[in-house]
């Protein structure tokens, strides 16, 4: 468990800025208890005070490996993508893969904004 890998994005909006800001989990933040797995609540605040993710922000959701996301500006033409990563280039870049293995050429990064959906 002191692996550094990520364990999912945290997503947080912020309303003064009108924007979506994440964090990246990561498994070393997490240790056993009788409840099992349990994340560090002042690691995790320590990470939240880090990424300047303040009280005001909202949390909207979590995004695992794989999770099925939806983005695209257009209503009408939507693209679904497999999770990926936190992108390290900005605070709401998110690496994607596409559904279809054999469309795969290399992972895409897309901002994580109103129009993305998570399934």
């Amino acid at each position: 468990m002191q692996s550094i890998k990520p364990y999912r994005a945290d997503v947080y909006y912020d309303e003064i800025d009108k924007r979506y800001h994440l964090i990246g989990v990561k498994y070393s933040l997490f240790s056993f208890s009788k409840q099992g797995y349990v994340i560090n609540p002042i690691a995790y605040q320590k990470l939240l005070e880090k990424e300047q993710i303040h009280s005001e922000m909202k949390f909207c959701f979590s995004l695992y490996r794989e999770d099925i996301i939806e983005s695209g500006e257009n209503p009408d033409s939507l693209t679904r993508y497999r999770f990926w990563s936190k992108n390290e280039s900005g605070k709401n870049k998110i690496e994607v893969k596409p559904i279809e293995k054999p469309n795969f050429e290399k992972r895409q990064v897309i901002t994580i904004t109103k129009k993305n959906k998570k399934f």
